[in-house]
This record gives C-alpha cells, sequence and structure tokens, in this order.
C-alpha cells in the first residue's frame, strides 16, 4: 500500500520558484532589510502584517533545509545581491556546472517545508 501520493516534480518546483522568486520583492513591500550576502542567516521578523507574515513562512521553510540546500536558495532568492551561477559555485564549493542541479533540489526541499508541504502538486 502506497501512503504517499505521487508528485509531479516539474509543477512543484515551479510552485516553489514562483514564492522564492518574489522573495525580494515581498522584504521591500514589507519594510525588511534584505540579508547580507556575507552572512546567510535569517532575522527575527514578527509577523505584523501579512507581508511580514509571508517572510516568516518562507524563513521558517528555508530555516528547515539541508545547510547546501539553504545556502544556494539564500544566495539565489534571499541576499541583498544576487549571486553568479560562478560566484554561488565558489561560495557553497561545489563547480558551476552544479549549480543548477543543486538548486532544483534545493527548491524540491523547499517546496516540501513550506507549510508542511502546502506547494506540493500532485498527479
Amino acid at each position: 500500500m502506497n501512503v504517499l501520493k505521487e508528485i509531479d516534480e516539474k509543477a512543484s518546483i515551479n510552485q516553489g520558484k514562483g514564492i522564492l522568486t518574489n522573495y525580494r520583492r515581498l522584504s521591500r513591500i514589507a519594510g525588511v532589510k534584505l540579508y547580507d550576502p556575507d552572512t546567510p542567516m535569517f532575522k527575527e521578523i514578527s509577523a505584523d502584517n501579512e507581508y511580514k507574515a509571508m517572510l516568516v513562512e518562507i524563513n521558517k521553510a528555508i530555516s528547515m533545509l539541508k545547510e547546501v540546500s539553504l545556502e544556494v536558495i539564500f544566495y539565489t532568492y534571499c541576499s541583498s545581491s544576487k549571486l553568479t551561477h560562478y560566484q554561488l559555485g565558489n561560495r557553497v564549493g561545489y563547480a558551476q556546472g552544479s549549480i543548477d542541479r543543486l538548486l532544483i533540489r534545493a527548491i524540491s526541499e523547499f517546496v516540501e517545508c513550506y507549510k508542511q508541504g502546502e506547494l506540493l502538486v500532485y498527479k
């Protein structure tokens, strides 16, 4: 008996990208300063409006990721300056050509963690 439903990976990853791509915009609207790329740590944000509440949920999901996935997501979507694949590879210790695979894996993990799998799309 298969308890877990089959996941549509591509659609789920697209859901995750949609949320993460808006991270910088949400931060500006919420009045929350983006993070310094030299310190991949999230500050405590009070959820006193809907935009801050969304950021809190995103940060909570990201903080549950494996270290390399957290760094890839952070430097791609959450830091004040977006890093190139070359810079990101150097920062996380992987070859530039591996970054796309790492990013897909990281987004997949994020989708599972965000609001207990709310972004998962099933076949």
